[in-house]
């Protein structure tokens, strides 16, 4: 037979496969509330992107208009004012770790809010400038001159061809995520650990209660008295209702079982002729009282003993033959008034009067002998 789970363990899983679907179903949301703030963050980022490069637009027409140069002369030397610029960006007000920058239509940057006296006059990277000359607004993950991995979000101008840029540290965007990942982990796991302690106890509660009820259908089994455990839950009470009621109708089957055997014994026992009952092996099962004066042989000690032995040695074969005969033909009586020889336990022999019948039993048959002894 295969182990089986406890109940206990089912419980436990039980609780799992509820908890952690859950979960993970929370961690999915938590993802896609991180992607979908992204995206918005994105296209705001893309939005101020643009618009500083219509502010930035709107100061080269005037330096164009003013100096009457040609629009490739905006990037010459002086055409234009990177502190103007940086102050427009600074204006912004975005977030002190965000790098905004302007790029010329060639991709090198014209001003910078970070490190600007550095980098002024260099050219961006080289996959940001591929990008800004395929698409003219987009938001990438990329890195800095400067080396700090940022997602870009950038408008390039159809007029001019220069390019507003602003970088959003990625692990500045990632901290929400896994700050919230990390508390609802915790928190989970917190969840869980609780569960999984009330499912435990109350686990124990029950398999107690139930193997409690055991020990008392056991008990009853054996005739023992039952004593019913302090129920742990309604069902453990209806149980062992349903146990007292069937242990009260077994007590009074019994009891009804008892007093009519006691009345066929005592009809057995009160009767004037032998009786002798045995199975299909020829085994004594039933020897009364008058069995016993007859041969001279206590009950307990004829019950169990082959119905041969009651016979004198010489008329044990046809003895047998007989009982063989009445069971491969299925005859139910013998004709009374049969005279048969019989061996008393202190080996004299006597005559007596036979009537045999044959019975079906649920282990066979049983054959009946009733003797009534006849004088010499």
């Amino acid at each position: 037979m295969p182990t089986l789970p406890s109940f206990r363990q089912l419980l436990l899983l039980l609780t799992l496969g509820c908890v952690l679907p859950m979960a993970g179903l929370a961690l999915g949301l938590v993802a896609y509330e991180y992607q979908r703030e992204r995206r918005q963050l994105e296209n705001d980022t893309i939005a101020t992107a643009r618009a500083l490069m219509a502010a930035v637009d709107d100061r080269l027409d005037t330096v164009q208009r003013a100096q009457g140069l040609a629009g490739g002369d905006l990037a010459a030397p002086g055409a234009v004012e990177p502190a103007w610029m940086r102050d427009v960006l600074v204006r912004q007000k975005l977030p002190a770790t965000w790098i905004a920058a302007v790029l010329d239509r060639s991709g090198r940057i014209v001003s910078r809010t970070h490190d600007a006296e550095r980098f002024v006059g260099t050219p961006a990277r080289a996959a940001l400038v591929a990008r800004m000359q395929q698409v003219p607004e987009d938001a990438v993950e990329s890195v800095t001159v400067d080396g700090v991995p940022v997602i870009t979000a950038f408008s390039r101008s159809d007029r001019t061809g220069w390019s507003v840029a602003i970088g959003m540290p990625r692990e500045e965007l990632r901290r929400p995520i896994l700050r919230s990942t990390a508390l609802l982990l915790g928190g989970t796991a917190l969840v869980m650990l609780l569960t999984l302690w009330l499912a435990w106890h109350l686990a124990g509660r029950l398999s107690a209660s139930m193997e409690q009820l055991g020990g008392a259908m056991r008990a009853a089994g054996h005739y023992a008295p039952v004593h019913l455990p302090e129920p742990a839950f309604r069902e453990a009470h209806q149980l062992g209702q349903a146990l007292l009621h069937a242990t009260a109708s077994a007590e009074d089957a019994a009891a009804t079982q008892r007093r009519l055997q006691a009345r066929m014994h005592s009809i057995l026992d009160t009767a004037q002729d032998a009786i002798l009952t045995a199975d299909d092996q020829g085994r004594l099962v039933l020897f009364n009282r008058a069995a016993e004066r007859m041969f001279l042989l206590p009950q307990e000690n004829a019950i169990g003993m082959d119905v041969e032995s009651f016979v004198p040695p010489a008329y044990r074969a046809r003895h047998r033959k007989l009982r063989e005969s009445m069971a491969q033909y299925g005859a139910h009586a013998m004709a009374g008034g049969r005279i048969v020889e019989g061996l008393r336990s202190d080996g004299s022999t006597f005559r007596a009067e036979a009537t045999v019948s044959m019975a079906p039993d649920e282990e066979g048959r049983l054959y009946t002998v009733i003797l009534r002894e006849r004088p010499a």
